[in-house]
């Protein structure tokens, strides 16, 4: 995935640099884990986060789902 951002980011780069430049290019990164809690489904982007949140929530019973990417 890092590989394809790379070569985007490159051809942004060479062709419309203006754009760049002015701060108008972002690159988006999807979260890694949904854990459900009950009703309640929360995102998170990384393994440090998903340690955080089972430490805020530490006797719930959780359902972690891990995206593939």
């Amino acid at each position: 995935m890092a590989h394809i951002r790379t070569l985007l980011l490159t051809f942004l780069f060479k062709h419309l640099r203006p754009l760049v430049e002015a701060g108008h290019v972002y690159a988006a990164m999807p979260p890694l884990y949904k854990v459900t809690k009950g009703k309640d489904s929360v995102y998170l982007l990384d393994d440090s986060e998903l340690a955080d949140y089972k430490k805020q929530h530490p006797n719930a019973q959780l359902t972690v789902s891990r995206f593939k990417g």
